[in-house]
């Protein structure tokens, strides 16, 4: 998964900080408040958003942030467990499968554990990272500031009240049409859903950076956008800017619940809307957010997809879908991480189906 660009923007602010008064209370740095220790690390005291207590904020010599706090250390741990779980049903479920002599087996059991390896791969790219920083754009060009705050501002102000969206359709896979058995197929797919990915709120995403790049630059309060040196610099209200910012996100967020609810039923677009809306969740966890019960609601695709996969299999008597056996063992996984529920059943159906 593609880091966000929305991530590095954030990261960035922390190199032209205002310049910190050591032990000083209270210094504000992103959704945090907390005093510098010194030039490279700054102590948290609490989460503006969540109230969570504790951590750190370190600037790397690489020039990397890395952002420690029991809210990010908690969704990070949750990953790692994920991991976890995947690499031990990786194993017994392939030694179940491999169980019933022949080949077919044996070689189903080695796409099970491609089909989990990927699944794993994708968990870790998940995680909230240490990120590299990029140069800020809009540093020391008022006009280039000001003509982006104003594009900003107009996007607010005619898409304020909106509560409906026109949303791009995510594309489709045919899983009912030897998916697992056609490689190139699912190369193809993935490039699609990328594809879609970095198109889906782009706008919301680039502008969002955008409101980060000029709180960094004028040296505004995260939480009123007042400037800490009472310097008059560029033509911009930036009590306005945290307004938007705050706006933004939650935007953002509502997109992606309005996609989960028109495609809920349709399981060709599983992947696609899995994609955007957890790459959303991510970001609301770097950005310090409260939880949003995505991750549950996101829950019911995978089972949709697995569910549909194993009707076709045992009530159609559609044997053809023994080659799909891979693809449904990872959607439930899917489903057992979002949803926190595992479905023992299901995997027993699995190995009567292929026994």
């Amino acid at each position: 998964m593609k880091k966000c660009f929305l991530l590095s923007l954030l990261i960035s602010m922390v190199l032209s900080v205002l310049t910190p008064v050591y032990g000083q209370k209270k210094d504000t740095l992103f959704w945090y408040v907390g005093t510098w220790k010194n030039k490279t690390l700054f102590l948290i005291d609490s989460n503006f958003l969540t109230g969570a207590k504790g951590g750190t904020i370190k600037i790397t010599p690489a020039k990397q942030i890395d952002i420690s706090n029991p809210d990010i250390d908690k969704y990070n741990n949750k990953i790692d467990d994920n991991i976890k779980n995947v690499e031990k049903d990786a194993g017994q479920i392939s030694a179940d499968v491999a169980k019933n002599e022949g080949v077919s087996q044996v070689a189903l059991a080695n796409k099970i554990k491609e089909a989990l390896d990927k699944l794993k791969q994708e968990q870790e790219n998940l995680k909230i990272q240490k990120i590299e920083t990029k140069n800020n754009p809009l540093a020391n060009d008022c006009a280039a500031l000001e003509a982006k705050y104003n594009e900003i501002l107009a996007f607010y102000t005619a898409h304020e009240k909106e509560k409906k969206f026109n949303l791009p359709p995510p594309p489709e896979a045919d899983y009912l049409d030897c998916w697992t058995c056609d490689k190139q197929k699912q190369i193809d797919f993935d490039k699609k859903v990328e594809d879609y990915a970095e198109k889906f709120a782009k706008q919301e995403r680039e502008y969002l950076g955008s409101c980060l790049e000029i709180m960094k630059t004028l040296q505004l309060d995260i939480y009123t956008g007042t400037n800490a040196t009472n310097n008059a610099a560029c033509a911009v209200n930036g009590t306005k800017i945290p307004t938007i910012l705050f706006w933004l996100m939650g935007r953002r967020g509502k997109m992606c619940k309005q996609l989960l609810n028109d495609y809920r039923k349709n399981y060709k677009t599983v992947i696609p809307v899995m994609k955007v809306c957890l790459m959303s969740d991510k970001d609301a966890n770097l950005l310090g957010a409260p939880e949003s019960g995505m991750l549950y609601d996101l829950a019911s695709l995978p089972r949709l997809v697995r569910d549909t996969l194993m009707k076709q299999l045992t009530k159609q008597k559609d044997y053809t879908m023994l080659s799909e056996v891979p693809l449904m063992v990872l959607m439930d996984k899917d489903y057992s991480l979002l949803s926190g529920n595992s479905d023992a059943e299901f995997l027993n159906d699995i190995i009567y189906s292929i026994g």
